[in-house]
């Protein structure tokens, strides 16, 4: 008999009443949000995860799929706090029940994440991200401004890039704190500072990686607002490349890293300093293709003129020999026609016989002077052109030096020693490793400080008290 306060008239199976529960809770327990620490993680080696959600007094059984866990781009730890979105499902053959997350973030990130859209979108509507108002970043600069912790790695990484890239410039840093609460006070300070004496060319503003809430700083509004008013071009380097702080919108150029932030403010010295380089060595593969070629013209003209030589003898000689022999023969002839020719008046054979031996004795002497001339002639030829091709390879020689003294020209401009010429000092340790701090140094270490007119050799005391 059916007990009269039942629900139903008609008791139920197992299943029903878990398919029931679980239609129940699908439509009454959709898109929740809830708050707890993860335990019990157990990622599957389908890529789905498998933890508990816990608090003071209670737990909750929860999985994230592959498909929605794969957005988050890391994998939480074992104690973190967090808060997770999704819907309560019922596992009917056993009779369980588990949260099915969608999406799942660090506890109070969404929060923050709420705050700086919406101060994103206010700075936004002011005009401040605005591209047209960006300023460029300089080709050539002389001093770059930095304004982060003087004992971070960002310092270190741009100082050594900068040295790398572009020797010849200097670093001036705006030292601040670049974490907790006054920092975004006294970074905003230090932009400001930079812009009352305008000692430098660009200013890059940043800090190393660290948590969201480690950068806030540079996403508060006296940071948003000094970089905004900057006179001097702002280069923000907050963090890594998938970091990002409201400094990186309003800033005239955005820097994945601090590092990256040096080469983009060395940019236009270091492509110069490549250019030097390509010409400088252009010039020289020029001139010693030149000598190359000058030395294979002077070797085939003294081979020309031996060849010339020797047909000039050959043609003269020849010639010469040709002729005489025509002429003799001619002489001969008509010398048998004076003795034969019994009909011809005696005065009139001797007049075509003294005639004929003018011609012989004219022709002779022609050949001869020719021949001198032609032999002579030739050694002028081959002077004239050897004389015409050194005066030639000589003018393009001076042309190349003087491009190629002008290349090392600007060269040696964009040298150190010129920053020493301008009253600065280096200073290495014994080692000959360049001292930027006194951090490291021990008393009675010794230093050599280079200077533009020699080095001095000194021993380091520590400092006053």
């Amino acid at each position: 008999m059916a007990n009269e306060n039942a629900l139903l008239d008609h008791p139920l199976m197992v299943h029903e009443v878990n398919e029931i529960i679980k239609e129940t809770f699908k439509t009454q327990f959709f898109n929740l949000s809830v708050e707890g620490e993860i335990s019990s993680f157990k990622p599957s080696a389908n890529g789905h995860w498998y933890f508990t959600l816990k608090d003071s007094q209670s737990q909750l059984s929860c999985v994230m799929f592959r498909s929605f866990n794969a957005r988050l781009g890391g994998v939480p730890k074992e104690g973190d706090k967090v808060v997770a979105i999704g819907n309560i499902d019922v596992y009917v053959p056993r009779g369980t029940y588990q949260l099915v997350v969608s999406v799942m973030m660090k506890a109070g990130e969404g929060d923050l994440k709420a705050q700086l859209e919406k101060r994103k979108a206010y700075y936004e509507s002011l005009g401040y991200f605005d591209m047209e108002k960006k300023k460029p970043i300089p080709e050539i600069v002389k001093t770059i401004g930095v304004v982060t912790a003087s004992t971070g790695a960002a310092i270190h990484d741009i100082l050594d890039t900068t040295l790398t890239r572009a020797p010849g410039v200097d670093i001036l840093l705006y030292p601040t704190l670049v974490q907790g609460e006054t920092a975004a006070e006294m970074i905003a300070a230090r932009i400001d500072q930079a812009n009352e004496v305008p000692f430098c060319d660009v200013l890059i503003v940043g800090r190393g990686g660290g948590s969201q809430e480690d950068l806030l700083p540079f996403s508060e509004p006296e940071v948003i607002e000094a970089i905004y008013r900057s006179e001097i071009p702002v280069i923000s380097a907050v963090g890594h490349e998938i970091d990002w702080a409201l400094s990186d919108h309003v800033a005239d150029r955005r820097a994945i890293t601090p590092t990256d932030a040096a080469v983009i403010a060395t940019e236009g010295i270091f492509k110069r300093r490549e250019e030097i380089k390509n010409v400088e060595n252009t010039l020289r593969s020029a001139i010693i293709a030149k000598l190359h070629q000058a030395q294979s013209h002077f070797v085939d003209m003294e081979y020309l003129s031996a060849i010339m030589m020797r047909k000039s003898e050959r043609i003269s000689l020849v010639s010469q020999s040709d002729l005489f022999r025509m002429l003799s023969q001619k002489l001969f002839s008509l010398e048998l026609r004076f003795v034969y020719a019994s009909d011809t008046p005696l005065s009139l054979l001797k007049v075509k016989y003294n005639r004929a031996k003018d011609s012989f004795n004219y022709l002779s002497d022609q050949i001869e002077r020719e021949g001198k001339t032609k032999l002579e002639r030739y050694p002028e030829m081959i002077a004239r052109a050897k004389k015409d091709v050194s005066q030639g390879f000589d003018m393009k020689l001076g042309n190349i030096s003087m491009r190629l003294e002008k290349c090392i020209s600007n060269l040696e401009s964009l040298s150190p020693m010129n920053v020493l010429s301008r009253g600065y000092a280096i200073v290495k340790d014994d080692k000959g490793h360049v001292v930027t701090g006194k951090k490291g140094l021990k008393v009675d270490d010794e230093l050599t400080i280079l200077m533009k007119n020699g080095n001095i050799k000194v021993s380091y005391k520590g400092e006053k008290k």
